[in-house]
């Protein structure tokens, strides 16, 4: 079995688990959590920085408090997808492998895990030659009037 089959074997089992399983109708997806941290987060700060009267002082206590957020936000995020790398792993060694795998994969080439199951899905059916074909922009308009 080369590299590509296994990938597609592995998406295939994971899109069959989605559709048993799917995604909890009653928790939100993990961007809009994000969302809501980095709102929650801008409010409290920002509210820490409405009483500075200086406008210099206000926009260098503003940049500081954004990279804070950011620092958070991150240091947050590392500690949930370790959690649940290693929650894999005590769930089964072979999903842990995978799981691990997949992520390490998507950060070497700067994409999310979805962006590169995604790329996976698009470079089996362009080997396949089951891709579909790009469309065109009409520019029938532009020529006649030449």
């Amino acid at each position: 079995m080369n590299i590509m089959e296994g990938h597609i074997i592995s998406f295939a089992a994971g899109f069959t688990i989605d559709l048993i399983l799917g995604d909890p109708h009653n928790m939100p997806h993990p961007i809009r959590l994000i969302g809501n941290a980095i709102s929650y987060g801008e409010k409290k700060l920002l509210d820490k920085i409405n009483d500075i009267k200086d406008e210099e002082k206000r926009k260098k206590q503003q940049i500081k408090n954004g990279r804070i957020l950011v620092v958070c936000l991150l240091l947050a995020i590392a500690v949930v997808t370790s959690s649940l790398l290693v929650l894999s792993y005590l769930i089964n060694i072979y999903a842990g492998i995978v799981v691990n795998a997949i992520e390490a994969w998507a950060a070497d080439e700067f994409r999310s895990t979805n962006g590169q199951l995604q790329w996976i899905i698009t470079e089996a059916l362009r080997k396949a030659k089951r891709l579909p074909k790009k469309k065109r922009p009409n520019t029938n308009d532009e020529n006649n009037n030449e």
